[in-house]
């Protein structure tokens, strides 16, 4: 997938503090949240970050171990734009992201497309 997004800059936070910490300073455009990082709970990030975004909201796309239904719900309900499990089907992971980035709006108000990826 790192080859496919060459021109995107990837963060990675060990701890739901930190990765809220790097929303406020960098907003990207879009965030895979692990919904089980120590420190605070998936779903109440995943709110926080679109509260915060306002109607300039990054695409999130939620992971988990577990494969519970009503993980599933209540990340979706927070805000989440996309739920998968591990382990991972990365083509089905990147199709739903070409999909979502499609959908939303990108860094500077312009459209991001999936051939911004592509090519």
């Amino acid at each position: 997938m790192l080859k496919k997004l060459p021109d995107y800059i990837i963060l990675q936070a060990f701890d739901g503090f930190e990765a809220g910490k790097f929303f406020s300073e960098w907003r990207p455009g879009i965030i895979f949240l692990d919904i089980n990082l120590p420190g605070i709970y998936g779903d109440k990030l995943c709110s926080k970050i679109k509260e915060d975004a306002g109607s300039n909201s990054p695409v999130i796309i939620a992971i988990t171990g577990l494969d519970d239904p009503k993980e599933k719900e209540l990340i979706l309900k927070a805000g989440a734009d996309a739920f998968f499990t591990k382990p991972l089907n990365l083509e089905n992971l990147l199709s739903k992201l070409l999909e979502l980035i499609d959908s939303h709006r990108g860094k500077n108000g312009r459209k991001v497309s999936s051939s911004d990826i592509n090519s």
